[in-house]
């Protein structure tokens, strides 16, 4: 009994799909880093007032009374922050291992090396080979 193709490739899409899901969610593309800056103001003002009063008392005397108001300095703090976003590095090699199974035969699995190698962007070329004597090539792109 062999798996039909259309089964099979069902198979590889429901596993392609959960891998680019999985990938993006433990691996994300982008860091953000957050700057916080904290910046302190002094603003001076020369607001003093000073009041003087005179009294005069009925016997000549004179009473004098000196009041300062004093409100010269104010301080303001101002917190800014501010948020970047890095992209990840890019990773240019690429290596695994595979087991391959033909039809329901799984006495007699195949077991396979590949490694894949960036050539521009998110573009790939590879090799693979694997214990029943295949080999072969292949491109591919990240998404």
């Amino acid at each position: 009994m062999t798996i039909q193709l259309k089964y099979a490739g069902a198979a590889c899409l429901v596993v392609a799909i959960l891998s680019a899901g999985i990938t993006r969610y433990y691996f994300p593309q982008v860091t953000v880093q957050t700057k916080t800056v904290e910046v302190q103001k002094d603003i001076t003002q020369d607001n003093v007032r000073i009041v003087v009063q005179q009294v005069k008392k009925p016997d000549g005397e004179v009473d004098t009374t000196t009041t300062t108001l004093d409100n010269t300095v104010h301080v303001d703090i101002d917190t800014k922050s501010s948020q970047t976003a890095q992209l990840a590095p890019q990773k240019n090699w690429f290596v695994g291992a595979d087991a391959f199974i033909t039809g329901v035969n799984f006495t007699n699995p195949a077991y396979g090396l590949f490694i894949n190698r960036r050539i521009a962007g998110p573009f790939y070329v590879g090799g693979a080979v694997n214990t029943k004597g295949e080999f072969g090539v292949s491109v591919g792109m990240e998404f």
